[in-house]
This record gives structure tokens, sequence and C-alpha cells, in this order.
């Protein structure tokens, strides 16, 4: 077992064991290494002032991923590569997204500045397309309060015109070479009174719980960071999932969708745009890019926070946890919360996995409403449907589609509807369901701050 963390600090190797684990990315930055390029602007990765992007080995090749290192612990880098401002130029030559900020006039006061300059360096770097969507999707999460966004639009629409290429490609062999040889065993630093463990696979997980009580455990950390950066809490244990191999999957078993607990909330989201695409719109107004390349599902749920927004969609979707401890458990998340931040999580309690059933699909032409869900609570084997349409519910063809099934409880997922439209639909459900003394409704998820939207199909 290691007694100290690795990582890439721009290209070089760094080491370290003697630092409060309680310290963010951020912090460490700014206080320690005087790198002040990076900002501090919320302390909730809100803003995006802090953005910087960390780069991992993902089969074989470099992913460039941005982050709010405002809200990241420093000892969650280890294997990783973390680049900041500071050394995107080269012998003085300005990066190309460097220079197309220049050029179309995308800096005022400034104080935003780098945090976009990194977020339009992951694009940059990913070679994603400079088209509308793209851009939102990579810069929703940086705020400027002064410029405006068309001249940062424009910067990053055009950034591909100063070159396609720039000294990280010339250099990715070196930094693949330089990640490899990072020892990815388990590591145990101690710090004073406190503590951080990264295990790399389940079974030193549970030999971990087993040795020390009341461990905090963190993956992205995204809602838990908080409690230092605001509450100013310092915990004593923190146990870091993210680099844990048995719990960062996505896989298909027997006709279900199984999500290891520590996956990042963007890497599931090719697998939710093929079955459930309507849930995999929902991840995306979830949080802003920096928080979705960390944040996990498995996480959101755990913290029980009333604005979890995860937690109303898989419950409707019938969604189960897999559950790690002294032994394992399989509960439904229907059960799985008590009360506010209160779960069924026994002390040093984990979550492993996620499932959630494959979709029966049926599709008209129209305006996308809502994600239905069928269950027959009263069978030995209930079965679960969801029929996912994009129709007006009062619409004939619509009530020919529900009549099809024999309910005893509808559970209903409204997306992209205001709440006067969400009161007409109401009506218009219990009138074509008024025949049926035996069936109720149950609204379990409403999403009533977004306009109507035609669906795109």
């Amino acid at each position: 077992m290691q007694n100290e963390i690795q990582f890439l600090l721009n290209e070089d190797v760094v080491k370290i064991n003697n630092i409060d684990p309680n310290t963010t990315v951020l912090k460490y930055l700014r206080d320690l290494k005087n790198l002040r390029g990076t900002k501090e602007g919320c302390a909730s990765g809100d803003c995006g002032a802090c953005t910087a992007v960390t780069v991992e080995i993902v089969k074989g090749r470099l992913v460039y991923r941005s982050i709010n290192t405002c809200i990241m612990f420093l000892y969650s880098l280890h294997g990783k590569q973390l680049i900041t401002v500071e050394h995107l130029k080269k012998n003085n030559k300005l990066h190309p997204v460097q220079r197309s900020m220049i050029d179309h006039n995308g800096s005022q006061c400034g104080f935003c500045t780098p945090g976009f300059i990194m977020s339009m360096f992951s694009m940059f770097k990913n070679r994603e397309q400079t088209s509308k969507k793209n851009i939102d999707r990579y810069l929703t999460g940086n705020l400027c309060r002064c410029t405006g966004y068309k001249p940062i639009n424009l910067a990053t629409k055009n950034m591909y015109s100063y070159g396609k290429s720039d000294h990280f490609y010339k250099n990715e062999k070196n930094i693949l070479n330089k990640l490899k040889s990072i020892n990815r065993q388990n590591i145990k630093i101690k710090y004073f009174n406190k503590e951080f463990f990264i295990p790399s696979n389940l079974i030193d997980l549970k030999e971990n719980i087993k040795q020390y009580n009341n461990c905090k455990f963190i993956s992205g950390g995204t809602d838990i960071a908080l409690e230092v950066t605001k509450r100013r809490k310092d915990f004593e244990s923190i146990i870091y999932l993210g680099n844990n191999k048995d719990l960062k999957y996505i896989k298909i078993v027997d006709k279900n969708i199984v999500i290891g607990a520590a996956t990042p909330i963007n890497d599931t989201l090719n697998i939710l745009k093929k079955y459930y695409p309507s849930i995999a719109e929902m991840y995306f107004r979830f949080g802003s890019l920096q928080i979705r390349n960390v944040a996990t599902i498995g996480g959101n749920i755990s913290n029980a926070s009333p604005i979890g927004d995860s937690a109303p969609a898989l419950i409707s979707l019938d969604s189960s946890l897999i559950i790690e401890g002294n032994k394992t458990r399989t509960v439904k998340l229907k059960n799985f919360f008590l009360s506010y931040k209160k779960t069924l999580l026994k002390n040093n309690e984990f979550i492993k996995e996620k499932i959630k059933n494959f979709v029966i699909k049926t599709k008209y032409k129209g305006i996308l409403y809502t994600g239905l869900i069928v269950e027959n609570p009263n069978s030995n084997n209930p079965k679960i449907y969801v029929l996912e349409f994009n129709c007006r519910l009062g619409d004939p063809e619509t009530q020919s589609v529900l009549q099809h099934f024999e309910p005893k409880v509808l559970s209903l997922i409204f997306e992209y509807i205001s709440s006067t439209r969400l009161s007409c639909i109401k009506k218009d459900i219990e009138k074509m369901l008024s025949n049926d003394k035996n069936m109720y409704l149950t609204f379990v998820l409403s999403h009533n701050l977004y306009p109507e939207k035609k669906a795109e199909y």
C-alpha cells in the first residue's frame, strides 16, 4: 500500500502525502503552487471561474475533461494529469483558443476568462465540432457578468481557424508514458488525525470499511465538497471511490442496465440515449459539463438531497440499488429514502450499483410530454412497462394507446411543460381514466421550469 498520491501538474510528476485531505485542487493551485490564473468565484461549482482540465487514460488514449477545481479534493487527482491555464501557451506562443478569444474580444474584466479558456480547451482537445449545441454544452458551466456571451461564442466557433494541433498533441506519447508509470495500488495517507484512502478494488474497499468507522465516501464530491468550502467542515476519514475499478462500469445484465456507483454521469449518457432518451435529456440539465464529468448517480442518490434530481426519475423507472457493506443486499430505490438526508444505508455501507429495467418504446409525432411507467402491484410477478411517447395526452390516439394496458398504478414523468399545462394534462388523464374506478394517478416528477419544447426525432 502506498502512502502518497502521484499526478502530473501540467507536465511535471508531483508526489504528495503531507497535505490536509480536505484541501481542494483550487486551494492547492493558488495557495501552495502560486498558480493563480485559476480563479475562485463561488466555491460551489456554479460559476466556472475555477475550471481546469484533467487528463486520464481511457481505453489506451488520453481523454480531456473540464472540472471545477473549487469542489474537487486534491487527492482525487491520483493517476491523472491536471492542466491549468498557465500551461496553454508554449514558448510565449498562445494556444489557438487563447488567440481566438483575443481576436474576437471575448474578454472584458477578465476574471471569468481563464475558466472559459479551459472549457474551450477541453472542447478543442476532444475535437468537438463547433456547432451551437456543442458550444452550449461545453460553455454552460461558465458564467460571464460583463462581456456578454456572443463574442465568447464567436471565439469558440472560430478557434480551429487558428490551428487544429497544439504542443499537447505533439507531447501525447510522453504524457501517456508518464501516466502509465504511476502505480495504481491502494493508497493510505495519514495527516495528523485525518486519513485519506484510495482503494483500487471492491475487496480492499470493504477491508477499509472494517478497519475505520464513520468514513466519508466521495467520488465526484460535487455535493460533499460544499460541506468543506461553504460550511467549513473538516472530514477526518475520507474514502475516494473514483479510482475503484469495481465501481466504474456500465453493462447490460438480464435485460437490465447496471451502472456502477462511481461511474461519472457523462459516461452513462450514451447508453441512456439509446434506451431512455428522456432521462438522458434530463441529465443534460442536471448540471454543467464540469459537474457531470465527475458527479455520479450513486453519489446523487446516497446524499439524499431534496435537490437530487436523479431520484424521482429513477424511482419512476422502478430502479433498484445493490448495497454493499458487511453483506450485500438489494433495495428498491423507492424504499431507500427515509427523510431529509437520511437513507437505508447503515454505517459504512455504500451503493455498489444501480439497476434499471429496459424500455418498451412507442413513438408518435407531436410534442414530447411524458414517459409513462405502468405497474400492476397486485401481481405475483409485477411487470414494469415504460411507454415513451411524444403526443398530446388529450389526443384520441394517445387514449387508444393507454387503454391497451390494464394498470392499477400509473406514475408519470412530466418534462418540458409549464405548471399551467401540467394541470390541464392532469384533467385530460383523469377524464380519460374515469371509467376505471380502480385506477389512480401519481405525479412523480414535474419539470415546470422549462417551456414546452418540440421533440427532436
